[in-house]
């Protein structure tokens, strides 16, 4: 995982929004277009959390985990909304959902199912 030169130079030319720290790019799937047409960065939820985890005193611990997904959940997944159309998108695959929600809820990219987290 982590961004290419191409996904940097598409991200760029489509002035789409990137995570700061920038050390959050090992955490970039690649970029997609909306159905209204904006480029944006996909950024992998799971890459998200395993950054911050990885920073923790003991990353192994669940206090390590659950604090990754709470500096995510009010950190990240909170701002998205405010940054408009050129936001990045967080999203999962389908096959880590336990369960399967309506379907145009869901993407293709790469083969895969993803969902906007």
């Amino acid at each position: 995982m982590g961004m290419t030169e191409d996904v940097e130079s598409r991200l760029e030319q489509a002035g789409a929004w990137l995570l700061e720290p920038r050390a959050l790019d090992e955490a970039i799937l690649g970029c997609w277009t909306t159905p209204e047409g904006q480029v944006v960065a996909l950024y992998d939820y799971h890459g998200l959390i395993e950054h911050f985890r990885k920073e923790a005193e003991d990353p192994e611990s669940e206090d390590a985990l659950f604090e990754a997904e709470e500096w995510i959940s009010y950190n990240v997944m909170r701002a998205l909304p405010y940054l408009g159309a050129k936001a990045p998108w967080v999203v999962v695959d389908v096959d880590d959902l336990e369960e399967e929600e309506e379907e145009e809820v869901y993407f293709t990219w790469e083969g895969k199912r993803w969902r906007k987290v």
